[in-house]
């Protein structure tokens, strides 16, 4: 095939992923009328680079979009990220929320048995714990304190849909699958759920 044939194909095709890229942008989802109902601000056009602060994820798999974004009003609210995750042929959307925390919450992740996408090369090392569901796995940089995972355990959920959490210094992040509003309800009130159990931990040593 000649040069120009070579261009055009090219062209073409980078053509059509954007024209695809925007007709999912476009297309109006269940979030975007949760958004409305709960006077949400959202945010269609995303660069990824937005989520560069919170980098790196260590509850999900590589993140290659952001189809919406909801930020929090607030620093007591959840800011909302709708991604596309993974790679291969069966990316996956997931709702991540990310609320601010205290400083002094250490650096884990608590994931469902069943998840193995997430990235192995950040130094998290499972840790045997009988205080959370049996649905989930901890793992973490360090011990963890027993204290601290009693308070966890009755914040995830023991039946429905799993989720998936990270906490570090200064955050809290919860993850689900879907992209409706009744994920945006969930993440949300786990993310709140999480941050209220920690901080009651705090005041009640």
């Amino acid at each position: 095939m000649s040069p120009v044939l070579w261009i055009l194909v090219a062209a073409t095709g980078a053509t059509v992923a954007l024209l695809l890229d925007r007709r999912q942008k476009s297309k109006v989802l269940s979030l975007d009328g949760w958004a409305e109902r709960h006077n949400r601000p959202l945010i269609r056009e995303v660069e990824l680079s937005l989520l560069s602060e919170v980098e790196p994820l260590a509850l999900l798999p590589d993140v290659f979009g952001i189809e919406r974004f909801l930020p929090a009003r607030a620093e007591s609210e959840a800011a909302l990220f709708l991604v596309h995750c993974g790679r291969g042929h069966r990316p996956e959307t997931l709702l991540l929320g990310v609320l601010s925390a205290p400083e002094w919450l250490p650096h884990l992740r608590i994931l469902p048995r069943t998840v193995s996408d997430v990235p192995r090369h950040l130094g998290y090392v499972e840790k045997e714990t009988e205080t959370l569901p049996t649905s989930y796995r901890l793992e973490a940089f360090a011990d963890v304190d027993p204290m601290l995972l009693s308070a966890l355990s009755r914040a995830l959920p023991y039946a429905g849909e799993p989720i998936r959490v990270e906490l570090r210094p200064g955050r809290v992040l919860v993850a689900v699958s879907g992209h409706d509003g009744e994920a945006a309800e969930l993440v949300s009130e786990h993310c709140h759920s999480l941050l209220s159990v920690l901080l009651a931990l705090r005041d009640n040593p």
